[in-house]
């Protein structure tokens, strides 16, 4: 295959304990990542971005940094449910209702860093546009800590097995725009 018939390129430098990926896919999205080899295999820290015409850097914390560009959550919505549903199916089988909220992240080949982020300057969804949104993903000991930023809502939820979830709305504005068609 000519090099840019395959839309995607990878470097990998590192030693028998660590490991830095960096690439690119289709020249837009770039994403850099720190993996530890030993004990086992574990994704520390990454950033992955959309639009950049150079490799992230790697966060300070062990995280894993999303950085997209605006999005449709409408049109996103409307391709997901289009999706056929047999990896989901077959993900019911097997995987087995979790009572300390962790045993998912077991069923892996490798451990993910405890913290996910993922950040875009604006997403349309339901009629709403949230600017500057950013949602983050903690596993706290046995529950997932969400928290929600942007100029439309701040806030927590904090998800306890077997007990109800405790939810924190620090600010929400709410004001869906829907256009009306008329014949």
């Amino acid at each position: 295959l000519k090099p840019s018939a395959f839309p995607l390129s990878v470097e990998a430098t590192g030693n028998l304990s660590t490991l830095h990926v960096q690439g690119v896919i289709d020249h837009q999205q770039r994403f850099t990542t720190q993996w530890r080899l030993s004990p086992r295999l574990a994704l520390e820290k990454g950033q992955w971005t959309s639009q950049a015409d150079e490799h992230p850097s790697l966060p300070l914390q062990a995280m894993m940094d999303i950085r997209l560009p605006a999005l449709d959550g409408d049109k996103l919505m409307a391709t997901l449910k289009k999706l056929p549903s047999a990896t989901l199916s077959s993900a019911k089988k097997t995987l087995q209702p979790s009572t300390t909220g962790q045993n998912w992240r077991e069923s892996i080949a490798f451990e993910l860093p405890a913290t996910l982020q993922v950040t875009t300057p604006a997403l349309a969804l339901y009629g709403q546009k949230w600017r500057n949104l950013r949602l983050q993903v903690q596993q706290l000991l046995s529950s997932p800590h969400l928290s929600v930023n942007s100029n439309e809502a701040r806030g927590t939820l904090q998800i306890r097995p077997g007990q109800p979830w405790l939810l924190n709305m620090d600010y929400l504005y709410y004001n869906p725009q829907f256009s009306v068609n008329r014949t």
